[in-house]
């Protein structure tokens, strides 16, 4: 699969990834956080290298990504992480008849001691809760051979059943990243029609996990397809030395004659993801 992109940005920049911590006005925000443990510097970061093999580097260096795609309980592209054992837990128990792995990799200099380190994952885990942004974003279409829009409307509501829109939450400060921390949001696609998703945020000292839910009956191509609960989509990011690690896996239970189109769907929308991650991203202010 082709990574493609409306616009790049040059690799000596420092960069990229966050789907969306700061105080909320009130209950009906619908943001639910725990404080995460105080840390006095984060840990050493790992090499691209270290944490997807050499394999995995060429294969990202030649295609600009690596796709897996099958069925069942059994990831094939998971980074050697902590933040993975939630993913290959949460697959054992699933098995879901579709799995698409997508592994990414955006080069750039690492930042320089703990702080910067520090300022570096608040602000892309500010931008991973930046919802509204979503709207718009891009993907080659396999089916269509042509760019096609993927949200068409997008931004973070109040609660599952209150689609009151409220504003994304601002990023957090260096070193008060929540340990978890839960949203939701709105969002219209050209495949799935509307709905409303549930992300949690998983945060650990030098990356996070996003695992998202649907909270409504989907719809695909006019089928019903998908009961509440019943699709996860889970992104990985690990700031690393030299990159950041993005790793994507979604799975769902799904009629046979719709596994090809779904598997489609699922590496569109992960190569649109890292897309508009990577065309956000800019360096971080120094602390």
């Amino acid at each position: 699969m082709k990574v493609t992109s409306r616009s790049r940005v040059p690799l000596a920049a420092a960069a990229v990834c966050a789907l969306w911590v700061a105080a909320l006005g009130s209950a009906r925000l619908a943001a639910e956080a725990t404080a995460a443990p105080a840390s006095p510097a984060l840990l050493e970061q790992r090499s691209g290298f270290d944490l997807m093999g050499a394999a995995a580097m060429d294969e990202i260096a030649a295609k600009g990504s690596i796709l897996a795609l099958g069925s069942g309980g059994t990831p094939k592209l998971l980074p050697d992480y902590p933040g993975a054992e939630p993913i290959r837990e949460a697959l054992a128990r699933e098995k879901p008849q579709v799995l698409v792995e997508a592994l990414f990799f955006y080069p750039r200099p690492a930042p320089s001691g703990a702080k910067a380190q520090s300022a570096e994952l608040a602000y892309i885990y500010g931008l991973m809760r930046d919802f509204s942004t979503l709207r718009g974003i891009t993907y080659y279409s396999q089916t269509q051979k042509s760019m096609q829009t993927l949200y068409v409307e997008a931004y973070r509501v109040a609660g599952p059943k209150d689609l009151t829109r409220v504003e994304d939450p601002r990023a957090p400060e260096p070193g008060a990243i929540p340990a978890k921390e839960r949203f939701y949001a709105f969002q219209q696609d050209q495949r799935f029609g509307k709905n409303v998703y549930r992300y949690d945020f998983t945060s650990y000292p030098d990356g996070f996990l996003v695992d998202t839910t649907n909270e409504t009956q989907m719809n695909f191509l006019f089928f019903p397809i998908f009961k509440p609960e019943k699709l996860e989509m889970r992104l990985l990011l690990i700031p690393a030395k030299d990159g950041i690690v993005f790793y994507v896996e979604s799975g769902a239970e799904v009629p046979g004659f719709l596994r090809g189109l779904v598997g489609e769907s699922f590496q569109s929308r992960a190569a649109a993801l890292f897309n508009w991650f990577r065309d956000r991203f800019k360096e971080p202010a120094s602390p």
